[in-house]
């Protein structure tokens, strides 16, 4: 039955030209994907230096609250 329909396929070259394209674009899409997926992983993974806060709401992991150069906030812990 597979024979017969690749056969069939073979034989009407514009279905197969068609399922070539669609192919091609379905995995070229696929690929774009991944890119775009780790592209957002590492914009997740860039911190801030500076968030500015008027008052202590919590601890924030990698980051101590004070009051310094760009005011009171939180700055990146240098000591880790």
């Amino acid at each position: 039955m597979l024979k017969n329909i690749i056969a069939c396929i073979k034989n009407n070259k514009i279905v197969f030209i068609l399922l070539t394209i669609l192919i091609i674009y379905l995995l070229y899409t696929n690929f774009n994907k991944d890119e775009i997926n780790m592209e957002t992983e590492q914009s997740d993974i860039i911190q801030e230096s500076f968030i500015s806060s008027n008052e202590f709401v919590g601890g924030k992991d990698g980051y101590v609250f004070k009051n310094d150069t760009q005011g009171l906030g939180y700055y990146i812990d240098k000591i880790e």
